[in-house]
């Protein structure tokens, strides 16, 4: 979905306020594909969504929308699926990121 990719783009940039903005605009159109919110797209998008949470420093927030991305990922490909073991690997280094936080 191109809304994805430019949110990833101006992520890549470092301009995590337009990022967000994108893949929330990116978020309301893949619920009205087939799939709607359990579309792949959707949980693709939320991943770049937590990307841009997490460098600014609101990590709950982007906990909430990594683990939301995998719970698509995992129902839709399983948990083996790359995707999936990317999404995994990610929230465990954000909850140890969480619980480490003074």
């Amino acid at each position: 979905m191109a809304y994805r990719e430019l949110g990833y783009c101006l992520y890549k940039q470092k301009k995590y306020e337009e990022s967000e903005a994108v893949c929330k605009e990116a978020l309301e159109i893949t619920e009205k594909l087939p799939l709607g919110r359990e579309d792949p797209d959707r949980a693709r998008t939320l991943y770049i969504l937590s990307l841009c949470c997490k460098a600014t420093g609101r990590l709950q927030e982007a906990l909430s929308a990594l683990e939301e991305a995998n719970k698509i990922m995992k129902n839709q490909y399983g948990s083996a699926h790359n995707e999936t073991l990317k999404m995994t690997s990610c929230l465990t280094v954000l909850r140890k990121k969480l619980h480490s936080k003074p």
